[in-house]
């Protein structure tokens, strides 16, 4: 017989999981909520997270809320440090140290017609206190515990989460007991056997060991058994952990409960989500696993979360700590040198399969490499001093040249610790740790001559110093630590001039492709200048802290190729791990008080840093590794769109959007993108114009409106070379007094061969395109009333419409040199909001002070309005009608949820399904298919399929959220291309792409990830099951 739900997997169950303190037990807690929910089946969306309260009132509120709203259990899993109050009751700690006592909490829940209440603390008292026999006699609640009323609580002067941690191995692993359950008791016994002896675990009520929490995974098979009823239960899990954060996190809905399979799947998902903080490329490979082993939506998660961090791939061990690295910016080449003396040669053409060409006894602090990748500098070897090597071949590269020595020192050794070569191969510079940069003419490189010391006094005569050249040639930067940062003018090499100096010295500096930013960090410290004007440098303030700590000490920095990024990474002070940094460097992060990075922790440390040809970063650290970094999501830096301002080619194979560079606001030109290749988005041309509408009307045609009203048409047969069409005349400008859109004013039928321009008279245009450089004014509409809102043409071409002060104008425009009026209705914008497709148009209107709106359907067959079905009137304010007509979507009161209506006949609308959407969801969307639907707030976006309308499935959530950032974006609006299967998210500061299919982006991962995990790691995550490359 089917087995009767556990307590939590009730429909009628609430979970409330509350910790403060440690970023690391966020991942505690989420691990735990993944294992309640496929050990325990506990319905994801009955999970609530709050993280950090800021006091105890923001506790009692939450706890008060869900006793409310549950009819049968509520958890509340509480985990952080506490403290014992003079009678020996708890007391739990919260953000402003004004704790909660847990007797207010059952209270609290008792108030509030909650049930049975089952208090769990996995609590860290101060390691002074004295957990003696009398502690055993502390009292959680002052008074008796009633019948119904279930506590479990562990106290410990060790650092928290233990209790947690192997609560969570025992729901997925289970305990080798004669049980099918595991109880509340039985979890007691169970952890009282695992945990060490300085922690003291009580277990209160459940007499009769009734209370079932979970199954039992370890239990043989299930035996049949009579159903019997279980005890209706309120569970207060009330553990001390550890989280990060503030406010509710609402679980993200699981279409189906695992069984077996899907439990491992799970549980490799928890994996994924708890390593990625330290392992982003490993936890990758877990969630691909996780996913092919069953297809589950916590593991799409997982694949999805993967692309909110760069992912490293192993290039290979040298055995000894990676010192330098330096990479060719136009050539595949990449050298790392160790602290063994020996520099390897690596072709990174293909990051995914680094090739090892050559391998030179001769490695050094110093080393560089020409922009073509043929010529290196760096130690001679064993015979000493500086050299030239040539890599025109570089599986055998040769000794050119020993560099000449200071001839004001000729026996001196400076320790170099930084080189670099300018871009024309012209001049190689070497900073020494004893404050001076040495200069050497190399445009020969079998005859380089010394040219000078450039001198930058540090108070440490043995500090890190570092180099680097503008790409124009003529400007080089010097730092080091303990003393100065210095630009020189070095266009008479022989004799440079300092432009300018710089308070306080760095470990290392780069400067930005195009010479416009210089970067350094050193210690705890990064720093940004704007150098457009080298003689009087501008600080940018960056606050690396919020997202590292205190404890990072920065040793290197890099620019992307493209100069969209900033990278810096280094070592914890403390320990063997480190963090990895980057910036995005367009206006929308840069002009603000302070720039905020974004940084990913990792297991190892990184000291050393270049940006590839191909926009990868080669890094190395003190375990020996050498790596390459990589981001796999899909991302246009730079690219500042709105809901009107961006479009995607019918053949999914190009996008358009304004764009700008850095340092440069507003946008000053239209990006247009490859986005159908399989490695990221690749910019094919620059339209010299801004833009307030963008629109393909082929995927060849482009039509731009610019701020100024013009309307222009661009051919895009040859991306790469756009060529300038026909102007379809200047559109009317919007007004603050009128507050519509430019996009108000243009409009195209979906064929795209009729375009609608509403000129600054008021009068309608109509254009008939043939191509980008065939178009014709064809015909005009004059409007019956003045006109107040947008214009358009509906998608069929035949009917162009116009709202003006008497209602909504209709026109019949299949003969467009002869418009005909068909009327005019009440009806459109000025009432509401649209959506519409094809022949069906549906209007929200919003009550003045409510919230609530009516939807109505109106039916245009015929050209303009037949009349109005009221589908709802328990709308938000959004909607969407699918392309081909048949599908309604609604935004639910409470902008958390969506409806679906059947409107094949849309005087009869048939609701098909609702769905809990993400907490203040703004819009929804069709794809063209009419088989997907996402829906998205200002923080992340939810995926569902829809090919049975009637029970969509959640497909995968994917959000903007990034560990130590306050605010990682904000996004507009989103969508999905035509075809090739990608969701298009427009963010304040980059346009992102995402699979549509979790398979294909597993396949994606794959290829970012390189080495695959080894059988060890997989034993350690996936004990008992047989050894298979998830990347295989």
């Amino acid at each position: 017989m089917e087995q009767e739900p556990s307590l939590l997997a009730r429909q009628g169950s609430r979970v409330l999981l509350v910790g403060i303190g440690d970023p690391l037990v966020e991942t505690l807690l989420t691990s735990l909520a993944s294992a309640l929910i496929a050990q325990a089946g506990v319905p994801t969306e009955n999970i609530r997270i709050l993280p950090n309260p800021a006091g105890a009132t923001e506790v009692i509120t939450a706890v008060t809320n869900l006793a409310a709203e549950s009819r049968e259990a509520l958890s509340i899993y509480y985990v952080g440090p506490g403290r014992l109050g003079p009678d020996g009751d708890l007391h739990l700690a919260t953000s402003d140290d004004d704790a909660v006592p847990c007797a207010r909490l059952m209270t609290t829940a008792r108030d509030h017609r909650a049930g049975t209440v089952v208090l769990v603390v996995d609590c860290s008292l101060d390691q002074h206190t004295h957990l003696s026999a009398a502690t055993l006699g502390f009292n959680v609640v002052p008074e008796p515990v009633p019948d119904n009323e279930f506590l479990l609580v562990s106290l410990t002067t060790d650092e928290g989460g233990a209790f947690t941690d192997a609560l969570v191995r025992l729901l997925r692993n289970g305990d080798r007991a004669e049980s099918p359950d595991l109880t509340l008791a039985d979890i007691h016994q169970h952890l009282s056997r695992v945990l060490p002896p300085t922690s003291t675990l009580r277990h209160y009520g459940d007499p009769a060991n009734k209370l079932v929490v979970a199954r039992n995974p370890a239990y043989p098979a299930p035996r049949p058994r009579r159903r019997r009823r279980r005890l209706v239960a309120l569970a207060l899990v009330c553990v001390l952990a550890v989280v990060v954060g503030g406010g509710f996190l609402l679980w993200p809905d699981s279409p189906t409960q695992p069984d077996s399979s899907g439990a491992f799947s799970a549980n490799l998902a928890a994996d994924a989500n708890t390593l990625r903080a330290t392992d982003p490329g490993l936890a990758a490979q877990l969630a691909v696993a996780a996913y092919r082993d069953g297809p589950t939506e916590p593991a799409a998660d997982q694949l999805y979360a993967s692309l909110n961090t760069p992912l490293e791939g192993l290039v290979g061990n040298t055995g000894s700590a990676v010192l330098r690295v330096a990479a060719a910016t136009d050539a595949p080449l990449a050298v790392a040198s160790d602290q063994d003396q020996t520099l390897r040669v690596w072709n990174t053409a293909d990051p995914a399969a680094p090739v090892l060409d050559a391998t030179i006894k001769a490695g050094g602090t110093g080393v560089a490499l020409t922009a073509r990748g043929t010529l290196l500098a760096s130690s001679c070897g064993t015979s000493g001093g500086t050299c030239l090597w040539d890599l025109t071949d570089p599986h055998r590269p040769t000794t050119l040249a020993t560099l000449p020595k200071r001839p004001d020192d000729p026996t001196g050794k400076p320790q170099i610790t930084s080189m670099a070569i300018s871009p024309d191969s012209s001049l190689l510079a070497a900073a020494a740790e004893q404050g001076f940069t040495l200069l050497w003419s190399i445009a020969d490189p079998r005859h380089p001559r010394f040219l000078t010391t450039l001198s930058n006094p540090t108070s440490d005569g043995s500090a890190i110093a570092a180099v680097a050249f503008a790409s124009h040639g003529n400007l080089l930067a010097q730092t080091v630590l303990r003393g100065k940062t210095s630009l020189w003018d070095v266009t008479n090499p022989s004799a440079p001039a300092q432009v300018a100096t710089m308070d306080g010295g760095y470990a290392a500096v780069a400067v930005s492709p195009d010479g416009s930013l210089l970067a350094a960090v050193g210690d705890f410290d990064v720093v940004l200048w704007n150098i457009q004007q080298p003689a009087k440098p501008a600080p940018i303030t960056v606050d690396p802290i919020a997202a590292t700590g205190t404890s990072i000490d920065l040793s290197t920095v890099t620019f992307s190729k493209d100069g969209s990024q900033l990278a810096f990474a280094g070592s914890d002070t403390n320990n063997v791990t480190g963090e990895l940094c980057t910036l995005d460097l367009y206006p929308a992060n840069l002009n603000t008080d302070v720039t905020f990075p974004t940084c990913t922790a990792t297991g190892f440390s990184t000291f050393t840093m270049a940006a590839t040809a191909n926009g990868v970063l080669f890094a190395g650290g003190f375990d020996g590794a050498v790596r390459l970094w990589r981001s796999a999501l899909r991302k246009i830096p730079g690219a500042v769109a709105d809901d009107y301002s961006w479009a995607t080619s019918p053949n999914g194979r190009l996008l358009a959007a304004p764009m700008t560079a850095p340092n440069v606001q507003p946008p000053s030109s239209v990006g247009v993108w490859d986005i159908g290749g399989s490695t990221g988005p690749s910019l094919d041309a620059t339209l010299s114009t801004s833009a307030h509408v963008t629109t393909f009307l082929t995927s060849t045609t482009l039509l731009v409106a610019a701020a100024t009203g013009t309307v222009q048409l661009w051919d895009l047969t040859d991306p790469h070379h756009p060529v300038q069409g026909t102007a379809l005349g200047t559109a009317s400008v919007p007004s603050s007094a009128t507050g519509w859109p430019l996009a108000a004013a243009v409009g195209a039928d979906r064929a795209g061969d009729l375009v609608t321009v509403l000129d600054q008279a008021g009068l309608l245009h109509l254009w008939r395109v043939t191509g980008a450089a065939h178009a014709s004014d064809v015909g005009s509409i004059q409007p019956t009333a003045v006109i107040n809102g947008p214009t358009g043409v509906l998608p069929d071409g035949h009917t162009a419409w116009l709202l003006t002060s008497a209602g909504m104008d209709w026109w019949d425009i299949r003969n467009p040199a002869h418009p005909t009026h068909l009327g005019t209705s009440p009806f459109g914008a000025a009432y509401g909001v649209m959506a519409g497709a094809g022949r069906l148009v549906a209007s929200t209107v919003p009550e003045i002070n409510g919230g609530k709106a009516d939807l109505d359907l109106f039916d245009l067959s015929g050209g303009r309005p037949s009349g109005a079905t009221t589908v709802s009137s328990s709308v938000d304010g959004i909607s969407a009608i699918g392309q081909d007509g048949t599908l309604l979507a609604a935004g639910g009161i409470g902008d958390n949820s969506v409806m679906l209506w059947d409107i094949r006949d849309p005087r009869q609308p048939h609701q098909l399904a609702t769905v809990s959407t993400l907490a203040g969801t703004r819009e929804i969307g069709f794809d063209h298919a009419n088989t997907r639907l996402v829906d998205w707030n200002e923080k992340g976006l939810e995926m569902w399929n829809i090919h049975d309308p009637a029970a969509p499935v959640h497909v995968a959530s994917m959000s903007l959220r990034q560990e130590g950032v306050d605010n990682p974006g904000t996004i507009y609006t989103a969508g999905f291309t035509e075809q090739d299967g990608q969701l298009v998210a427009v963010t304040d500061s980059a346009i992102m792409l995402f699979d549509v299919d979790p398979a294909k982006l597993a396949d994606r991962l794959c290829s970012y990830t390189g080495t695959a995990i080894t059988p060890a790691q997989w034993q350690k995550y996936a004990p008992g099951v047989p050894y298979r490359k998830p990347c295989g």
